[in-house]
């Protein structure tokens, strides 16, 4: 019997991708680990100037924002392989591979020299991984004015689509 996975692997674009962990995604039935580089793990933490943050889950948010659902292109056997394939896959003309380790939040796979120079810049640079946490986010606050007239009044006079003094709709 022929499985669908037999064959060649030829260049696909593959549709949908979904990011489980930065370096490695699903589409189309097909699981694949981006060549040259280590995925980080979701739960993978760091520590920068002797605090912990949750680089993992910050690498992985960053390759989604990166992808934003947009196809990859990747050499992949005709069918989905049941085990995970290791290949380079381009966002266009942009290596995925390439700009997750020179964003830092990947590693370079030592056993593949293709981005080690990368790696070492984004390090220099202190850059995803190898930088500070992101800064907390600011407490949102929202301020809502008080009408000025209780009683009823507030809209006489306020202008835009279809409210009276407007020109618009009747007003």
């Amino acid at each position: 019997a022929h499985a669908p996975s037999e064959g060649a692997p030829k260049e696909t674009i593959l549709h949908r991708p979904v990011v489980d962990k930065a370096g490695t995604f699903t589409a189309m039935g097909h699981h694949v680990v981006l060549a040259g580089v280590l995925p980080t793990d979701a739960d993978e933490t760091c520590i920068s100037d002797g605090a912990a943050w949750p680089c993992g889950v910050h690498a992985r948010t960053a390759f989604r924002n990166w992808l934003r659902g947009r196809a990859l292109t990747c050499t992949v056997p005709p069918g989905p392989a049941a085990a995970a394939v290791t290949t380079p896959c381009r966002l266009g003309n942009l290596d995925a591979g390439e700009w997750l380790v020179a964003q830092g939040w990947a590693r370079a796979d030592p056993g593949d020299p293709r981005y080690a120079g990368l790696e070492k810049a984004a390090r220099e640079a202190r850059r995803g991984l190898h930088g500070p946490a992101p800064a907390a986010l600011a407490p949102l606050t929202v301020t809502v004015p008080e009408p000025t007239d209780p009683a009823g009044s507030a809209g006489e006079g306020t202008t835009g689509p279809g409210l009276p003094g407007s020109g618009v709709g009747g007003g």
